[in-house]
């Protein structure tokens, strides 16, 4: 909701209580060319309750869309209909849905292989973008039934730090999409080196030590960094947390202060980092050494994320911690 940009298209679902179409297409047909002719964007799709649960059975894309439906006009009761056709335990669960949402996000991240760096990025679908922040509140609405963050802060899904880490990334994207319409006059999401000096200029960036289409994109790469990095740990913290959770997990102690789980490096207790500081470069240095595991658990990035206020110049002359890195 009040995501629409000035030229984005608008998705519109025509909800027909029973399959009789022919009889309504041609009111249908004069409403949908008032809409362009008023110079709105339509995509749109004509379906009745039944064709609405065939459909999102086949498809997460229009389960995804119908999830975040809403009634503008009409009939309130008939979408609240096809709501309760579509819930979890009719279709899609939160496990198959929450797999489906990542198989996406992994093949979309992989045609822009993998990187926020992209010198012409899309601030939509490249990693880091719109979307990331997206799929993550699919998910959680998925589960939860919310659409905010404020609400999955309640729910302890999100911490307050990771929701403002969502909230302004989020609010930068949408500035920069913004402007990308704006300039183009049109649907444009890639931001382009032709778009880049403008934009900069539009936000308010001022040449200084560096350019301001430089000091412009800087902030952008760091915003789709830590956009990406929060989207991961996210989806890993629901993953462990609401998928695996009920499984029994295989625990591999390392030593004092770490184990595997799954074989995903954590910690044995919540004190390690404070106790022991150097532990914020040791866990590093198991990764590193160890060719199976898979990465830190969730909660154990959280944690180094937490203290990272320990990394000051005594931790960083002290000798423990020179030696290991």
């Amino acid at each position: 909701m009040g995501e629409l940009h000035p030229h984005s298209d608008s998705g519109l679902l025509i909800l027909l209580r029973r399959n009789n179409y022919p009889r309504r297409a041609s009111n249908i047909q004069s409403f949908l060319t008032l809409l362009w002719n008023i110079g709105l964007e339509v995509g749109h799709s004509v379906r009745s309750i039944a064709e609405c649960k065939a459909q999102a059975r086949l498809d997460v894309t229009v389960i995804t869309a119908m999830i975040e439906g809403r009634t503008i006009v009409g009939d309130s009761e008939l979408f609240k209909r096809v709501t309760a056709l579509i819930a979890p335990n009719k279709m899609w669960s939160h496990k198959q849905f929450f797999e489906a949402k990542l198989e996406e996000q992994q093949k979309r991240h992989r045609k822009f292989e993998h990187t926020e760096y992209s010198l012409e990025p899309n601030v939509k679908t490249s990693p880091g973008g719109l979307r990331d922040i997206q799929t993550v509140m699919w998910i959680a609405n998925r589960k939860f039934g919310s659409q905010n963050f404020e609400s999955l802060v309640e729910l302890d899904f999100l911490t307050t730090d990771e929701r403002d880490i969502l909230r302004a990334g989020e609010r930068l994207l949408w500035k920069i999409r913004y402007g990308l319409h704006l300039i183009n006059g049109r649907d444009e999401d890639r931001l382009l080196f032709d778009y880049q000096r403008k934009l900069a200029e539009m936000l308010g960036y001022k040449d200084g030590d560096q350019l301001a289409v430089e000091e412009f994109m800087k902030d952008y790469y760091r915003t789709a960094m830590v956009v990406s990095t929060t989207s991961e740990l996210l989806l890993q913290h629901f993953n462990e947390e609401l998928i695996q959770g009920g499984r029994r997990a295989l625990v591999e102690p390392i030593n004092e202060r770490f184990q595997l789980t799954n074989n995903y490096i954590e910690v044995r207790n919540n004190d390690v980092f404070t106790e022991y500081p150097p532990a914020l470069i040791e866990i590093f240095l198991h990764i590193g050494a160890d060719k199976d595991i898979k990465g830190a658990r969730a909660g154990t990035t959280r944690l180094i994320r937490q203290h990272l206020h320990l990394i000051d110049d005594d931790f960083r002359h002290n000798p423990e911690v020179t030696a290991m890195f």
